[in-house]
Order: C-alpha cells, then structure tokens, then sequence
C-alpha cells in the first residue's frame, strides 16, 4: 500500500515536471535526469544546476536530433572562484589585475566566474567610492559577488603580527599587508559559502585565460582539494593559486581542516607551517 502511495506521488511529481515551463533538477538523480532528457528531445527549456554532463544519456535512447540537443543544452559551467580584498585605494593595481582577469574569463571561456569579496567593516564607508565601483563593474561583467567576512579574522591578525616580529616578510610577501594575508584565506571558507557544485575552480587574480576550463580537463578528481606544483624544478612544493576543489569533500572536513590550519603553535609561528 505504501509503495502504491509512493509510486502514484511520484508518477504526478513526473506528470508536472515534465509539463512545467521550465525544469530545473540534478543531472545524476535518476529520475530528474529522465525528465531532463525527455525535455530536451522535445525542445524544452530543461537545466541541471550540478556541473557536468547526464550520466544516464549514454543509457537512454536518443534521436539523432536529440543527441544534438543534449549535447548542446546549458548545463551549468565550471564556477571559476578568485577572493579579494579591498580596503585601500593604493591598491588600484590589484583591481587592474582583476579586471585583466575576469575580462580573459568571459571573452576566452565559458566559466562561470564567483568573486569572495572582503571589506573591512571599519573602512566600508571610505572604501565605497572607489571599491563600489569596481562591484558595479564587476557585477555587470557578469561576476557573482558574495561579500564576506571569516569567523578566523582575530587569528590571521595574531598570525601577521607574529609573522611581522619573526620577519617572515622576507620570506612572502603576504607578510607585508595583513589584507593580503587574509586575503590567502579567503578560499578556505569556500565549502561554506553555499556552492551547490561538486568541484569549483580556485585560483589567484594574477592569471590570464587563453582559452576554456571544463571539468572534463581534469582527469583525476580530488576527494578534497589538488593543486599544482610551485615548479617542475620544485615538485615537492605545492603552489595552491590554482586549486580545484570538491566543495563535499570539504564540507565534511571543513570544522577538523580549520582547526588544524589555525591551530595555536601554528599562529604562533606565523601561519607557517615548515616543509
């Protein structure tokens, strides 16, 4: 009797999804992907909002119309992210190298680009002739801007006092600016920021898009984050301006893997972390 229940709800949940106006579900659930294909064979408007392809179109059976209509329907890009913070005019030339970069984004790819912006509370007021414009600008770019602010500010401030005594502006120049420090830490609170995306792709502002990032460019997924060498000369070392990360992965490790990271002896030592 339950079971009967069940299949009858899900027989009117198939009836409305499949006659509304527009159809949104996730590609790797059986039942929406089957709604989605039939959609799109019949030339109605039908998206996923995880990144990727539908798993079950190499299952069903598709005209050769419809294997061109899947093949060309907008599933949901690749979010590219990038973090800023902006709390200084004098730092124009960080605007410059972000317009450099979101402009490559959208001319040269199809990425769907996401900034996590920062503004120091205490500065919002002076900051918005200059910073709002470039929001403003960035917004009608075609940029999703998410204002935010970590829980973890106190600690990168102790952190870059530490590192200031230590002199470890020697050694990085994060060193010489604690919004450029937290500005590094930006990304780990991506897992938090409500990405309904399996991976996104992170990566520092100084970069130049030559041509497009799909996911399908990389053929080893993380289980957290991979990111790539400092050099090929430096193996050992990682570099983590390019990241790409699986936003689950993190989620589920995010309260150990921040505690860790901002763990006392480490905030003692300035955020570094040795070899």
């Amino acid at each position: 009797h339950i079971n009967r229940k069940a299949d009858t709800f899900a027989a009117v949940d198939f009836a409305l999804c499949s006659n509304a106006e527009l159809f949104i579900g996730n590609s790797v659930s059986t039942f929406s992907a089957l709604i989605e294909l039939r959609r799109i064979q019949m030339a109605e408007h039908a998206i996923h909002y995880n990144a990727g392809n539908i798993p079950l179109q190499g299952l069903v059976p598709l005209s050769s119309m419809g294997k061109r209509l899947v093949a060309n329907s907008h599933s949901k890009s690749l979010k590219w992210v990038f973090t800023l913070t902006l709390n200084d005019e004098n730092h124009i030339h960080i605007i410059s190298m972000a317009k450099v970069a979101i402009a490559s984004a959208i001319e040269n790819t199809h990425l769907d680009p996401v900034c996590i912006l920062h503004i120091d509370p205490s500065v919002i007021e002076q900051a918005k002739p200059w910073a709002g414009g470039f929001v403003n600008w960035m917004q009608n770019a075609g940029v999703t801007v998410i204002r935010h602010t970590p829980l973890f500010t106190s600690k990168i401030k102790e952190a870059f006092d530490k590192g200031k005594d230590m002199d470890l502006n020697k050694y990085s120049p994060l060193y010489h600016d604690y919004y450029s420090l937290l500005g590094a830490y930006l990304r780990l609170d991506i897992p938090i920021l409500g990405f309904v995306d399996k991976y996104v792709l992170y990566s520092n502002i100084d970069v130049f898009f030559v041509s497009d990032v799909n996911l399908s460019d990389f053929p080893h997924k993380p289980t957290h984050l991979m990111i790539g060498y400092e050099s090929m000369e430096l193996p050992q070392f990682g570099n983590a301006g390019v990241t790409l990360y699986n936003v689950d992965g993190m989620r589920r490790t995010y309260k150990e893997f921040i505690a860790l990271a901002f763990d006392d002896k480490y905030i003692q030592n300035g955020l570094y972390y040795g070899t």
